[in-house]
């Protein structure tokens, strides 16, 4: 099969320990401490939920791009939930089973 243009690689984290790798679908993102500027109305009063795409994964080695004009560059260090099976929500005791790791992230 040809394409028209080369489809994007398959992003990917490695594991610490394993020579297997996580790969990255999706990035569902939940924020609710964070600046709301004062343009776009009184900040919600329920977390707002939101994505991103994987490409914007970064392994955690070596440096993290940003553009060499940037002047304010406002990280957070967020707990990232890698979820390894799809389903449903189930019983508080069976969730654990959909989780691969928790980790921390930064954004």
């Amino acid at each position: 099969m040809s394409y028209l243009f080369n489809p994007p690689a398959i992003i990917s984290l490695s594991i610490r320990g394993s020579d297997t790798r996580f790969p990255v679908g999706r990035v569902f993102c939940l924020g609710r401490n964070y600046p709301w500027p004062e343009s776009y109305g009184p900040a919600p009063q329920e977390p707002v939920f939101f994505m991103k795409p994987a490409s914007n994964v970064v392994e955690a080695q070596g440096e993290l791009p940003f553009p060499p004009q940037t002047e304010e560059f406002c990280h957070e260090i967020e707990l990232v939930v890698a979820i390894a099976k799809g389903g449903r929500i189930s019983p508080r005791r069976r969730r654990w089973n959909m989780y691969s790791g928790l980790l921390p992230g930064l954004t």
